[in-house]
């Protein structure tokens, strides 16, 4: 209670900052409690999702780029980078050769899977 006291702006500065730092752009929890099957991993802060259903995407010729990551953890509900809804550990996070920097390529059993940065706005 004496911090509370002595260091009142600080404290009020400090929540501002962290509310501010959340960067609005969708979490596992929001994506999984409207689709509990939803193949999805973070890596960056990003929640990437299966783009092999979205025409746009396969449209586009996606070239494996440098390694960037890799899975490793495999969770339903608590998640931090590396971690995937279903993407066993081990598979290993390309960049793509593309203009669009919002697809990471999943390499899993000699199968490239793209998946799509789901962002705010």
């Amino acid at each position: 209670m004496e911090v509370l006291k002595k260091y009142p702006l600080l404290i009020f500065f400090s929540l501002i900052i962290s509310a501010c730092s959340q960067n609005g752009n969708p979490t596992p929890k929001e994506i999984l409690s409207e689709n509990p099957q939803a193949d999805i991993f973070q890596f960056n802060g990003i929640v990437y999702i299966n783009a092999s259903d979205v025409d746009w995407v396969m449209e586009q010729e996606l070239k494996k780029g440098e390694l960037v990551g890799e899975i490793k953890k495999v969770s339903s509900s608590f998640f931090k980078d590396g971690t995937a809804s279903i993407l066993p550990v081990g598979t290993k996070l390309y960049n793509t050769k593309n203009l669009n920097g919002d697809i990471i390529i999943a390499e899993y059993k000699d199968k490239l899977i793209p998946y799509l940065g789901l962002y705010e706005g």
